[in-house]
């Protein structure tokens, strides 16, 4: 896995943060690993607020409960929007990886632009402390 940056504050949801305080800031009450595009678009200040064709966030946590990643998933968009949209995620999110993928609504899918947040320090260090704890069981 590529890093991309140190710590990271996006809209209040700082790396390090709780599962719990990540969900009471977010709104989120259910299945809260990610937030669904209604509710990220409300999190991120309802329609007309929100950045263009954003579709979601996810939020992945150390093992001692502490946020090290933000995924950001937009709506792909080609030709000159994709061009457009691609220049504005790299400049205002520079630590953030940009990764394509694919989403599903019901049948049908979706390419989507991700932009990875990622605490390097915090992935690394719980990384470690996983394999000096599970070494001798391999």
């Amino acid at each position: 896995m590529a890093h991309a940056g140190g710590a990271f504050n996006y809209h209040g949801v700082k790396s390090g943060m709780s599962k719990s305080e990540v969900d009471g800031l977010t709104g989120c009450t259910e299945y809260c690993s990610a937030i669904d595009y209604k509710e990220t678009r409300a999190f991120l200040g309802g329609e007309g607020n929100h950045p263009p064709d954003i579709w979601g966030m996810g939020f992945k946590y150390t093992s001692d409960d502490k946020l090290w990643r933000i995924q950001l998933q937009f709506i792909e968009r080609d030709g000159p929007q994709g061009v457009a949209q691609l220049k504005a995620i790299t400049e205002l999110y520079p630590d953030a990886e940009p990764q394509s993928g694919s989403s599903s609504i019901g049948s049908t899918q979706i390419d989507t632009l991700d932009a990875l947040m990622i605490d390097t320090k915090l992935f690394d260090a719980d990384a470690e402390k996983i394999y000096q704890e599970s070494i001798t069981k391999y």
